[in-house]
């Protein structure tokens, strides 16, 4: 009976951390788009820097 009870909470600590976890981190799919995002923002203001011609 102990062994048991132990175990139970043993399970339910680690769903309660699984969920925690998944609420910390943005969905991957959120994470890439930003990524994407950053990265073609630097990208164009690096072309439009190359393509403005200096005073």
């Amino acid at each position: 009976m102990c062994a048991e009870t132990v175990l139970s909470s043993v399970s339910k600590t680690a769903e309660r951390l699984d969920q925690s976890s998944e609420t910390l981190q943005p969905p991957l799919q959120t994470t890439l788009a930003a990524l994407l995002a950053e990265h073609l923002n630097r990208r164009a203001a690096q072309t439009l820097q190359d393509r403005t011609p200096d005073e």
